[in-house]
Protein backbone atom coordinates (compact mmCIF):
# COMPACT_ATOMS: atom_id res chain seq x y z
CA UNK A 1 0.00 0.00 0.00
CA UNK A 2 1.61 3.32 -1.02
CA UNK A 3 2.01 5.92 1.78
CA UNK A 4 0.10 9.17 1.67
CA UNK A 5 2.72 12.04 2.45
CA UNK A 6 0.61 14.96 1.74
CA UNK A 7 -3.38 15.24 2.70
CA UNK A 8 -5.65 16.67 0.59
CA UNK A 9 -8.80 19.05 0.65
CA UNK A 10 -10.49 15.71 -0.44
CA UNK A 11 -8.77 13.88 2.62
CA UNK A 12 -10.11 16.68 5.04
CA UNK A 13 -13.92 16.02 3.72
CA UNK A 14 -13.63 12.16 4.52
CA UNK A 15 -12.64 13.01 7.90
CA UNK A 16 -14.97 15.26 8.56
CA UNK A 17 -18.11 13.10 6.76
CA UNK A 18 -16.30 10.29 9.11
CA UNK A 19 -16.61 12.04 12.31
CA UNK A 20 -20.13 13.84 11.31
CA UNK A 21 -21.01 9.97 10.65
CA UNK A 22 -19.74 7.74 13.37
CA UNK A 23 -22.36 5.13 12.82
CA UNK A 24 -21.58 4.89 8.71
CA UNK A 25 -19.73 1.84 7.04
CA UNK A 26 -17.08 3.11 4.89
CA UNK A 27 -18.97 1.76 1.93
CA UNK A 28 -21.24 4.57 2.42
CA UNK A 29 -18.49 7.10 2.65
CA UNK A 30 -16.90 5.38 -0.48
CA UNK A 31 -20.16 6.28 -2.34
CA UNK A 32 -20.70 9.52 -0.73
CA UNK A 33 -17.36 10.61 -2.23
CA UNK A 34 -17.40 8.71 -5.34
CA UNK A 35 -13.95 6.25 -4.74
CA UNK A 36 -13.92 2.69 -4.24
CA UNK A 37 -13.86 1.04 -1.07
CA UNK A 38 -10.59 0.17 -1.79
CA UNK A 39 -9.03 3.05 -2.11
CA UNK A 40 -10.86 4.56 0.69
CA UNK A 41 -9.57 1.78 2.96
CA UNK A 42 -5.97 2.25 1.76
CA UNK A 43 -6.46 6.35 2.51
CA UNK A 44 -8.07 5.97 6.25
CA UNK A 45 -5.43 3.89 7.27
CA UNK A 46 -2.56 5.55 6.04
CA UNK A 47 -0.84 7.34 9.19
CA UNK A 48 -0.79 10.30 7.72
CA UNK A 49 -4.76 10.52 7.98
CA UNK A 50 -4.89 8.54 11.01
CA UNK A 51 -2.94 11.10 12.66
CA UNK A 52 -4.68 14.40 11.38
CA UNK A 53 -8.00 12.12 12.16
CA UNK A 54 -6.73 11.92 15.87
CA UNK A 55 -6.41 15.68 15.69
CA UNK A 56 -9.79 16.33 13.98
CA UNK A 57 -11.13 14.19 16.29
CA UNK A 58 -10.30 15.53 20.04
CA UNK A 59 -10.53 19.12 18.20
CA UNK A 60 -14.96 18.30 17.27
CA UNK A 61 -15.70 16.26 20.26
CA UNK A 62 -15.28 17.69 23.23
CA UNK A 63 -16.15 15.56 26.35
CA UNK A 64 -19.29 18.20 27.27
CA UNK A 65 -20.26 18.35 23.44
CA UNK A 66 -20.58 14.47 22.93
CA UNK A 67 -22.22 12.20 25.48
CA UNK A 68 -20.41 9.02 26.37
CA UNK A 69 -22.89 6.62 24.45
CA UNK A 70 -22.43 8.79 21.44
CA UNK A 71 -18.29 8.50 21.58
CA UNK A 72 -18.67 4.67 22.32
CA UNK A 73 -21.25 3.98 19.28
CA UNK A 74 -18.46 5.44 17.16
CA UNK A 75 -15.30 3.97 18.40
CA UNK A 76 -17.47 0.70 18.08
CA UNK A 77 -18.22 1.26 14.53
CA UNK A 78 -14.58 2.29 13.76
CA UNK A 79 -13.68 -1.41 14.87
CA UNK A 80 -16.38 -3.04 13.26
CA UNK A 81 -14.91 -0.61 10.28
CA UNK A 82 -11.70 -2.12 10.64
CA UNK A 83 -12.35 -5.70 11.77
CA UNK A 84 -14.15 -5.92 8.08
CA UNK A 85 -11.30 -4.66 6.47
CA UNK A 86 -9.10 -7.37 8.32
CA UNK A 87 -11.81 -10.37 7.73
CA UNK A 88 -11.83 -9.32 3.64
CA UNK A 89 -7.66 -9.08 3.51
CA UNK A 90 -7.28 -12.47 5.91
CA UNK A 91 -6.55 -16.15 4.83
CA UNK A 92 -6.31 -17.46 7.98
CA UNK A 93 -9.89 -19.56 8.35
CA UNK A 94 -8.91 -19.90 12.53
CA UNK A 95 -9.07 -16.12 12.74
CA UNK A 96 -12.00 -15.69 10.62
CA UNK A 97 -14.22 -17.96 12.34
CA UNK A 98 -13.01 -16.75 15.69
CA UNK A 99 -13.98 -13.32 14.86
CA UNK A 100 -17.22 -14.51 13.41
CA UNK A 101 -17.76 -16.16 16.36
CA UNK A 102 -17.23 -13.39 18.62
CA UNK A 103 -19.66 -11.33 16.62
CA UNK A 104 -21.83 -13.48 16.50
CA UNK A 105 -22.28 -13.94 20.26
CA UNK A 106 -22.37 -10.41 20.96
CA UNK A 107 -25.05 -9.61 18.55
CA UNK A 108 -27.11 -13.01 20.89
CA UNK A 109 -26.96 -15.56 18.27
CA UNK A 110 -24.73 -17.57 20.54
CA UNK A 111 -26.20 -21.20 22.01
CA UNK A 112 -27.70 -20.27 25.56
CA UNK A 113 -25.70 -21.82 28.00
CA UNK A 114 -27.17 -22.90 31.70
CA UNK A 115 -25.41 -19.83 33.68
CA UNK A 116 -26.56 -17.56 30.60
CA UNK A 117 -30.28 -18.67 30.40
CA UNK A 118 -33.07 -17.26 32.43
CA UNK A 119 -33.54 -18.74 36.44
CA UNK A 120 -36.22 -21.50 36.33
CA UNK A 121 -35.84 -21.81 32.51
CA UNK A 122 -33.68 -24.84 32.59
CA UNK A 123 -35.30 -28.56 33.02
CA UNK A 124 -36.97 -28.62 36.64
CA UNK A 125 -37.17 -32.10 38.93
CA UNK A 126 -39.45 -31.81 41.58
CA UNK A 127 -39.08 -34.90 44.19
CA UNK A 128 -41.93 -35.46 46.18
CA UNK A 129 -41.22 -37.84 49.46
CA UNK A 130 -44.19 -39.24 51.69
CA UNK A 131 -43.58 -40.78 54.61
CA UNK A 132 -46.20 -43.89 55.69
CA UNK A 133 -46.06 -46.08 58.48
CA UNK A 134 -44.81 -49.93 58.03
CA UNK A 135 -47.92 -50.96 59.86
CA UNK A 136 -50.09 -48.68 57.19
CA UNK A 137 -48.08 -50.19 54.27
CA UNK A 138 -48.77 -53.53 55.26
CA UNK A 139 -52.48 -52.69 55.46
CA UNK A 140 -52.09 -51.69 52.15
CA UNK A 141 -50.33 -54.75 50.78
CA UNK A 142 -52.82 -57.16 52.32
CA UNK A 143 -55.92 -54.88 50.71
CA UNK A 144 -54.59 -55.12 47.33
CA UNK A 145 -53.63 -59.08 47.51
CA UNK A 146 -57.22 -59.55 48.71
CA UNK A 147 -57.99 -57.39 45.58
CA UNK A 148 -56.29 -59.82 42.92
CA UNK A 149 -56.49 -63.19 44.61
CA UNK A 150 -59.90 -63.42 43.38
CA UNK A 151 -59.09 -62.34 39.84
CA UNK A 152 -57.79 -65.71 37.86
CA UNK A 153 -55.46 -64.07 35.41
CA UNK A 154 -53.60 -61.63 38.04
CA UNK A 155 -50.05 -62.25 38.48
CA UNK A 156 -48.55 -61.33 41.77
CA UNK A 157 -44.85 -61.04 42.17
CA UNK A 158 -43.20 -61.04 45.73
CA UNK A 159 -40.02 -58.89 45.82
CA UNK A 160 -37.99 -58.33 48.84
CA UNK A 161 -37.84 -54.62 49.93
CA UNK A 162 -34.82 -53.20 51.86
CA UNK A 163 -36.07 -53.75 55.34
CA UNK A 164 -37.16 -57.72 54.93
CA UNK A 165 -40.92 -57.46 54.08
CA UNK A 166 -42.44 -58.58 50.81
CA UNK A 167 -43.87 -56.13 48.57
CA UNK A 168 -46.65 -57.25 45.92
CA UNK A 169 -46.66 -55.90 42.27
CA UNK A 170 -49.35 -57.03 40.32
CA UNK A 171 -48.97 -56.63 36.17
CA UNK A 172 -52.62 -55.89 35.67
CA UNK A 173 -53.08 -51.75 35.40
Amino acid sequence: MPAIKQLSIRHEAIMEWLIANPQKKLRECAATFGVSQAWLSCIVHSQAFQSRYRELVEENLDARVLPLREKLTGVAALGVQKLGVMIEASTDPDFIAGATDKMLHRLGYAPKTQAQSAPGAGPVQLNVFNSVSPELLEQARRARQELYSDASDAKVLEHESGEGTPVSASEEV
